[in-house]
């Protein structure tokens, strides 16, 4: 699907030494300006698009295409300077990748970009092909989120053939702070593409996304708030005031007269009795019956 997409684009002689062994792979995958706009034009307007960039002559030519929602600065270019004016300027949300990043230069491009927190996402994580369950360091994300008083995100990147933990780090990534998950798919990963060591398949990136929402559900509330489930397992759980013996009507209420049961029915804990005690009966009520407020008088 080419509905939501993070194009990376790069130009391979600004970014790396031709004498860095890696260069003529990296040479490879550059995509030619002309090519790239080939491929924007497979994009509809309403499309989220995420523009990843690692020179300002890329971000200019992103720029100009209009069609991003959201800029990616990879922690690569976090003190760069002329990238970070520039994206400084540009009225969108920026993200700013932390993966092997120092603190001092998260701060340095978090001053630069000059603008409200609200517009600036910071990424924890990072790719080491893949990274170690041990390396992931899930709590630096309270401590940028703390420190930054902005939004966070996880950018996930542990071996997809690890039982659980492709799911499972994420999920805990989101219950320190990360409200937004990165998680490469690839089509195939039997076929060891590029970064097929952290990619999921199709099946299993819908089955993620999956667990992820349905997990969500599990911290919907900050408050103390009771959901329909906790109140039907509340009249099964709790203990209410029933007679501990035979009680004719109109007689006075006395901690003697009662024990607590569980009765599958919502009444009176011991807690809240004090306002009932010394009112009278509307009704009989005979042993282990349950007494309701709404029968006192």
């Amino acid at each position: 699907s080419l509905h939501d997409a993070l194009p990376i684009l790069f130009k391979c002689q600004n970014l790396m030494s031709k004498k860095n062994p890696l260069y003529k792979k990296f040479k490879k995958f550059e995509i030619s300006k002309d090519n790239w706009i080939k491929i924007f034009r497979q994009f509809k307007k309403n499309q989220f698009l995420i523009a990843e960039i690692f020179d300002i002559d890329s971000l200019i030519f992103k720029n100009k295409q209009k069609i991003f929602k959201i800029y990616k600065l990879p922690s690569t270019c976090l003190n760069n300077e002329e990238m970070l004016n520039y994206l400084s300027k540009i009225n969108k949300p920026i993200i700013l990748a932390a993966g092997g990043a120092t603190f001092e230069e998260i701060t340095y491009a978090f001053k630069k970009l000059k603008k409200n927190r609200s517009d600036i996402i910071i990424m924890a994580g990072f790719q080491n092909f893949p990274t170690k369950i041990e390396d992931t360091n899930l709590n630096k994300i309270p401590l940028i989120k703390e420190t930054f008083k902005t939004k966070m995100g996880y950018a996930d990147h542990v071996d997809s053939n690890q039982n659980l933990y492709p799911f499972s780090i994420p999920l805990m990534a989101y219950t320190l702070g990360a409200e937004i998950i990165e998680k490469h798919i690839t089509l195939n990963r039997k076929e060891k593409g590029t970064d097929y060591y952290s990619s999921l398949d199709p099946e299993e990136f819908k089955k993620f996304v999956d667990f992820l929402k349905k997990s969500y559900k599990a911290f919907s509330s900050v408050k103390w708030d009771l959901t329909k489930a906790e109140i039907e397992y509340r009249k099964f759980n709790k203990t209410f005031a029933v007679a501990k013996s035979n009680l004719l009507k109109g007689h006075k209420i006395k901690t003697k007269d009662l024990d607590f049961k569980r009765t599958n029915k919502v009444g009176i804990t011991f807690d809240k009795l004090s306002p009932y005690l010394g009112k009278t009966l509307k009704k009989n009520k005979f042993i282990d019956e349950i007494i309701l407020p709404k029968e006192l008088k």
